[in-house]
């Protein structure tokens, strides 16, 4: 029996015990106690593994001997090699040497020995005899995103395909003071007089829930063999759906099966470039500003790293540093906002805005991993797909509370570009 076959009936061996002990366990629920028949398999089965036993102590023993076999260089049959250090103290020259009291040696010929050239990495010298030390972690190139947007953002969960909310369309206010009929009217008297009528619309929106998926193909019997290949690869899926997450909240066009991103809503408040004088601190401070006037609070600034670090290296007519924030382990912040430093932001555009009230992010379905062979030809190859979906909609329910802005990522000292377009 080789290591194979020995494999294939443990195999076998724990799928029928695992059978045998959950019919067990039905029994003892119905019954309260397990039926001869059940116990007698059971036993059956351990003695088969028992038995199978002193065929894996047989196959260690003969990966030993191979083992040390392959550690004796002479193998057995081959004559005993000397060293370079002993065959030189045994040569002719050497020894004349000594006897003549002489400080140096003639070349001493080593020819026909175990060392003929010099040694290498090649496979005909000592390449052969060095294995390469394999690490076991698989580095990913580029690294994770260390945040998401979603991490920024209230999240809920619903049981439909879409989503239905309220928004308010036009607020009339015509409040005010009650006024009286008549110049000498009496105080007392102006409770019948009409008070000030306002006005409000509201509108019905809908937004359907998207679905974000994709696949890989593999081997069944590499993810058998490496169950770490297999648990790679469910996150590397699940990693590729929240980027594609990250982009849709932010980027997503609205048709066909995107999201309808912040980036992308019309009713999102656009500060445009950097005007003409500004730097562009002061561009992100007015931003600021038309978040507010629309009386929302600020939560967050999403920037990309560039942008982020021209800010922080601004420097003065003197070459002091203008913002220098050392957190010590908090968050950094901009005109007393969290900065939220991520590459889901493209540089030279920046969002900031109310991320818990403004809009929510909704959980269909959660990021999940299915495996199946049912594609294509893989049941004939011995293939498996291993898919990551999840799915989600966004509710943005009120666009002016978030404001987007450009800047030249590239101007280091923050300057606007003298024209206020960004041109």
């Amino acid at each position: 029996m080789d290591i194979k076959e020995l494999k294939g009936h443990f195999d076998q061996a724990a799928t029928e015990m695992k059978g045998l002990v959950e019919r067990q366990s039905e029994e003892l629920k119905k019954y309260g106690e397990t039926t001869t028949e059940t116990a007698s398999e059971i036993k059956a089965v351990g003695e088969r593994v028992e038995s199978m036993q002193g065929d894996v102590k047989s196959f260690e023993e003969k990966l030993k001997d191979i083992e040390a076999k392959s550690n004796r260089l002479g193998f057995g049959s081959m004559p005993e090699r000397k060293t370079l250090g002993q065959m030189f103290v045994e040569s002719d020259n050497f020894k004349n040497s000594r006897e003549r009291n002489l400080k140096s040696v003639s070349a001493v010929q080593v020819e026909g020995s175990f060392f003929k050239k010099d040694i290498t990495s090649a496979a005909a010298s000592a390449g052969a005899l060095i294995d390469a030390m394999r690490l076991p972690e698989i580095y990913r190139d580029p690294a994770d995103r260390p945040q998401h947007v979603r991490e920024f953002m209230t999240v809920g969960t619903t049981d439909s395909n879409a989503i239905e909310f309220m928004c308010e369309d036009v607020f009339t206010n015509n409040a005010a003071p009650q006024f009286l009929a008549a110049a000498n009217q009496e105080p007392a008297k102006f409770e019948l007089v009409a008070k000030a009528k306002s006005d409000i619309t509201f509108e019905l929106k809908t937004v359907p829930v998207r679905t974000l998926a994709h696949f890989m193909v593999a081997s069944r019997q590499v993810l058998d063999d490496a169950n770490m290949l297999r648990s790679y690869i469910d996150n590397r899926l699940r990693y590729g759906l929240a980027l594609e997450e990250d982009k849709q909240i932010l980027y997503g066009t609205g048709t066909g099966g995107d999201l309808e991103g912040l980036m992308v809503n019309a009713g999102v408040q656009n500060a445009g470039d950097v005007a003409t004088g500004d730097t562009v601190l002061d561009h992100i401070r007015k931003a600021i500003t038309l978040a507010r006037l629309a009386e929302y609070p600020v939560t967050a600034i999403m920037i990309n790293p560039t942008d982020w670090s021209n800010i922080e290296l601004q420097k003065g007519d003197d070459g002091h540093y203008i913002w220098v924030t050392v957190p010590m382990g908090g968050e950094p912040r901009l005109w007393r906002v969290p900065v939220v430093e991520t590459t889901a932001i493209d540089a030279g555009t920046f969002l900031l805005g109310n991320f818990t009230m403004g809009a929510q992010l909704w959980d269909r379905q959660q990021s999940t991993i299915r495996v199946s062979e049912s594609h294509e030809d893989l049941f004939v190859k011995n293939g498996v797909v291993i898919l990551g979906e999840e799915r989600i909609a966004l509710t943005t329910y009120r666009p002016q509370a978030f404001v987007k802005g450009t800047f030249d990522p590239a101007d280091e000292n923050g300057n606007g570009n003298g024209n206020g377009n960004g041109e």
